[in-house]
């Protein structure tokens, strides 16, 4: 396999979900912008939406769990606090994602001792799982 071929998942991702997005209208949401810039560009892949308050956003399902989509799951963007992110990092990693972009702040940037082993927290959850992180922090890949 060559470089390239090897990190087309990263690139060219089937499917992505999600975990954030909010159907409250009159509410900032960036789980929600990712979803509708997504959609804009047109991502021609499978979209999910996830939030533990479940719901509906423009016609589609907002899945409780990354755990009860569906289909197959290539990448996850995580929209959340930062003391979410290890439990739905752990719920990628049972479902096989190969990516996950944590576009959460709160981690060792802050300086804080327990806020960097959150950060590793994630980083040995995706080693388990062998998946990529892309984050935290981060707006994503251009």
């Amino acid at each position: 396999m060559n470089q390239s071929a090897s990190l087309d998942f990263l690139f060219h991702p089937s499917s992505i979900a999600i975990a954030g997005v909010s159907d409250k209208a009159n509410k900032f949401n960036f789980g929600l912008k990712f979803l509708e810039a997504l959609t804009q560009f047109g991502f021609c892949g499978k979209l999910y939406s996830v939030n533990p308050a479940g719901g509906e956003i423009n016609g589609s399902v907002i899945y409780k769990s990354v755990k009860d989509i569906p289909g197959p799951v290539d990448h996850v963007v995580m929209s959340v606090p930062a003391v979410h992110t290890p439990a739905i990092m752990e719920e990628c990693r049972q479902i096989g994602a190969k990516v996950v972009h944590v576009f959460t702040s709160g981690f060792a940037e802050t300086g804080e001792p327990d806020r960097a082993e959150l950060q590793e927290r994630l980083v040995q959850i995706a080693r388990q799982g062998n998946m990529r992180i892309i984050g935290p922090n981060c707006l994503g890949l251009c």
